[in-house]
């Protein structure tokens, strides 16, 4: 198909939850604004695949003509690795966003998680809490963004003193529809040592779960500190004093798509990563 304009193309996640899908949302509609301005016409593909059937699918599209591939990839496993690398052999002009891969040298964009778990850690102890843990979801625990948010975490206990040793790890199974087993954090929250402090790695688990916390009479805010990563607004409807942030999702959108036009026009530039820091954490009185 022929075009007055090169074609770029736009990969992410259909099926996202609900609250997460709105920061989606704002990062692809940034992205493509940023590209539409600069006389390009992009093409979305708003697709939820298998390790595999991601694999086939950025394959054929590779080879469609476009003159760039923005892309939110899904997996990390070794078949997706596998076509990011054919991408990069074949000087295909390609930016990540929201996801970044140390051992493939493709331009990304994504904010930076590290900052995020530190920060939302640091408030916790600044709250009074020594005793944290990073709660997550079972099919998100390799994501960078979610070692990011860990790595940052463990980096707040170690290095200020305040915590009681590292930060347990609590990874909760479900869908990607904010159905969780929350029996791992239950069984947690009735041990002798219990974390006094959790950090939710996006604002879905706190929707779940902290209904169930409140039934089992946990006061929010005062004998349990509650921290997460809020892109949609759940702070106020939480009904309880929470800690959070948000991530910079125009942001992110927009600094993908310069650095995809950067790449076509200049292919031999240096590989840039770049991540972008968030507003600042909103905390109770």
């Amino acid at each position: 198909m022929s075009c007055a304009r090169p074609k770029l193309i736009s990969k992410n996640n259909a099926h996202r939850t609900y609250y997460d899908y709105q920061y989606s949302e704002k990062v692809t509609s940034a992205l493509m604004e940023t590209l539409d301005e600069n006389g390009v016409r992009p093409v979305t593909f708003n697709l939820s695949f298998n390790d595999e059937n991601e694999y086939r699918f950025i394959h054929d599209v590779h080879y469609g003509g476009y003159a760039g591939l923005a892309i939110w990839p899904e997996h990390s496993g070794p078949l997706i690795k596998k076509m990011l690398n054919s991408i990069c052999r074949e000087r295909i002009p390609t930016v990540l966003y929201d996801h970044f891969f140390e051992d493939i040298p493709i331009d990304s964009v994504c904010t930076d998680n590290e900052d995020i778990g530190f920060r939302l850690a640091d408030a916790l102890l600044q709250k009074g809490c020594t005793r944290l843990a990073f709660v997550g979801v079972e099919y998100s625990e390799n994501y960078s963004s979610t070692q990011a948010r860990i790595e940052g975490m463990a980096s707040a206990t170690n290095n200020t003193g305040r915590s009681q040793g590292n930060p347990q790890i609590i990874n909760l199974s479900g869908s990607k529809h904010d159905i969780f087993d929350i029996n791992p954090l239950l069984k947690a929250m009735a041990a002798p040592q219990r974390p006094d402090g959790l950090l939710f790695t996006y604002s879905g688990i706190a929707k779940a779960v902290l209904p169930h916390l409140k039934e089992l009479g946990w006061r929010i805010g005062t004998d349990l500190k509650i921290a997460f990563v809020d892109d949609n607004s759940y702070r106020e409807k939480a009904g309880c004093p929470v800690i959070t942030v948000e991530q910079p999702a125009a942001k992110v959108g927009q600094e993908a798509a310069k650095l995809l036009l950067q790449r076509i026009k200049n292919p031999d530039k240096p590989i840039i990563r770049k991540f972008i820091k968030s507003s600042r954490v909103t905390c109770p009185p």
